[in-house]
């Protein structure tokens, strides 16, 4: 990924992950996750995991929630922000 993309996904995390964000539909919230999916697995430096686990939070669904539970994390930031995006994702599903 570039770093464009990068800015990209930081500037949809800004917008969707906030109370009081911007609303999206299922289909772009499912968009949405496979795009911070597949940035997941390229991010090659710490802080761009981070992002990714703050950004799925603009894709709260079930197979967001479903693919944080199941994510193995061996950095105490990357777990924090697992657990945050979780929690998160669980509000909005409630």
């Amino acid at each position: 990924m570039t770093h464009a993309d990068w800015q990209a996904l930081s500037a949809l995390n800004q917008l969707l992950s906030f109370k009081g964000g911007v609303l999206i539909d299922a289909l772009l919230q499912d968009r949405l996750r496979r795009i911070v999916l597949k940035a997941y697995d390229r991010a090659s430096e710490p802080f761009l995991k981070s992002l990714c686990l703050c950004a799925i939070r603009g894709a709260a669904t079930p197979e967001s929630m479903a693919w944080l539970q199941t994510l193995e994390t061996t950095d105490v930031h990357h777990d924090a922000a697992r657990v945050n995006a979780l929690r998160a994702i669980k509000r909005h599903l409630a």
